[in-house]
């Protein structure tokens, strides 16, 4: 079976709780980069993803989060180091919750993901597809 995994999505300054995202990965596809994901939902090393922002929304399209390190969309790191090399993914971005690495300019990725909100044939071939949201997409277009 494949890994879930979840976040519980709110407004920080407003203290409101929008509800939970649930999040199945595909592991067989891209298994460096799903427990990446996965060990970043848990906690690895006093890091995760709670408290971080979604650091880029593109409303209507898709949103980036995941950084880890400085919270803006400049930072990030792995389990593996500071960055790992992109897997590949025949896997496309067909509509809604599709999620997909958030890669650098050398084939590197990290912490950072990105988020569809649609189908976005655009990011196809350059962003590896290693997940997709199961239950909750409703939650985050509370924020969208």
């Amino acid at each position: 079976s494949q890994t879930k995994c979840f976040f519980d999505i709110g407004v920080k300054e407003e203290n409101q709780k929008l509800g939970r995202i649930v999040f199945e990965l595909y592991d067989s596809i891209a298994p460096r980069t799903c427990e990446n994901f996965a060990a970043f939902c848990r906690g690895v090393n006093g890091l995760s993803y709670k408290y971080t922002p979604f650091h880029r929304i593109v409303s209507g399209y898709w949103c980036q989060g995941g950084d880890v390190t400085k919270f803006n969309g400049t930072g990030g790191t792995s389990i593996y180091g500071d960055s790992f090399d992109k897997e590949s993914s025949n896997l496309r971005h067909t509509g809604p919750g599709i999620l997909s690495t958030c890669d650098n300019d050398n084939d590197k990725t990290d912490s950072k993901f990105n988020l569809t909100f649609k189908c976005l044939r655009t990011l196809n071939g350059n962003k590896t597809v290693f997940g997709r949201v199961i239950n909750g997409m409703n939650n985050i277009y509370k924020v969208i």
